[in-house]
């Protein structure tokens, strides 16, 4: 290995920690510390859980950011290198494209191969971990401290023609408890039964209600029945905790081997297998391979010259990445919805990038 190889490899390594520092940090300034306040505010969750919670996303991230950082850091000591004139001085010597991107591409596949191990190995952890973590949170959680009246929602799973179960409503909330609680439960649109209840109180998933009446409608032509109580409960989360342990897995939580005979075994059942299923069987792939496949994204700024004192090629750089992250929003939905078949929608991010590549460096290195 040259002086200039082990050169290239340095920097390329250490803006690659940047360039996935900087792409995760926009992705947990957004949509992570959303989900933290959500989690805290909404579940009452306690902060160290939810930090813990999002903590183990974390493994995931850096699998979803790492193609971008891969682009981010080949193109950004590409870039310099032309105002520092040694890509001139490497052409002038006799240089190739291809030897001058040699040590990007080796750290390219480094990168491919840690994504694969990281998405194979450790994602699937880590997500089984989070998940009983944010049911343990949620069901040892306090309720949000509130003056206002508090909306509560449960949605029936099983039935899609009526997916909204119970509207429960309350006063004052205070802690673990409710005053002057009303729950409706519907079918068919109409309220069968209004539940109410002076106190409520949360305990282990369950709402714990005290001193109340039960008003159950039973046809339109009939009056109401009139029950009391001393105290009922109303479970919530608990029903979501035992669809939860005899679920069978989701796709994230299992390995490419485990993902793959699931289906298998779907097929050989005679079971359709879901277009949703398929694209994340096929990103497991892909994603490590983008790693790679985007490094020939920064192709253009091999031939580039320090002409014009400009930052065209951090643009270009900056127009690629986003390009990457639209294509897979994009296509991720096209995939879903049966528009594009699993291989083309798991392929087609890391793809398009290199195609744009590939025709402006024969654009460039035709005008120079």
């Amino acid at each position: 290995m040259s002086i200039l190889d082990r050169i290239t490899l340095s920097e390329t390594w250490q803006m690659l920690i940047i360039g996935i520092a900087m792409v995760a940090g926009v992705f947990f300034a957004t949509q992570e510390f959303a989900k933290i306040m959500s989690l805290i505010c909404d579940l009452g969750l306690e902060p160290s859980t939810a930090l813990l919670i999002t903590a183990l996303q974390l493994p995931g991230t850096i699998v979803w950011c790492l193609p971008a950082g891969v682009l981010l850091s080949t193109g950004i000591v590409l870039w310099r290198r032309i105002y520092d004139y040694e890509t001139l001085t490497l052409h002038v010597n006799g240089a190739s494209t291809a030897r001058i991107m040699i040590p990007f591409v080796l750290m390219a596949f480094a990168a491919s191969v840690l994504s694969l191990w990281l998405s194979d190995s450790i994602v699937p952890e880590t997500k089984v971990v989070s998940n009983k973590l944010f049911l343990s949170g949620a069901l040892n959680s306090n309720l949000p401290r509130s003056e206002r009246c508090l909306t509560f929602f449960q949605y029936d799973m099983e039935n899609s023609d009526q997916p909204l179960k119970q509207i429960m409503l309350a006063g004052r909330n205070l802690d673990k408890s409710l005053q002057n609680v009303i729950i409706f439960e519907l079918a068919r649109n109409q309220a069968q039964k209004v539940i109410w209840a002076k106190t409520g109180e949360w305990t282990h998933g369950q709402w714990q209600l005290r001193d109340g009446h039960i008003y159950e409608i039973v046809s339109k032509n009939s009056g109401a029945m009139n029950m009391t109580f001393k105290k009922l409960g109303i479970d919530a989360i608990g029903k979501i905790t035992d669809k939860f342990a005899s679920r069978g897995p989701f796709s994230a939580e299992l390995t490419i081997q485990q993902l793959g005979e699931m289906i298998e075994s779907k097929k050989a059942k005679g079971e359709k297998v879901s277009n949703s299923l398929e694209l994340r069987y096929q990103r497991r792939f892909s994603q490590p391979a983008s790693c790679l496949l985007l490094v020939f994204a920064a192709l253009p700024l091999c031939v580039a010259t320090p002409r014009r004192r400009s930052f065209w090629g951090l643009a270009y750089i900056g127009i690629m990445v986003s390009v990457f992250f639209i294509a897979q929003q994009a296509t991720t939905a096209l995939g879903d919805n049966g528009a594009l078949t699993p291989i083309a929608a798991a392929w087609l991010p890391g793809a398009i990038p290199v195609v744009i590549g590939c025709l402006t460096y024969a654009l460039v290195r035709g005008r120079n």
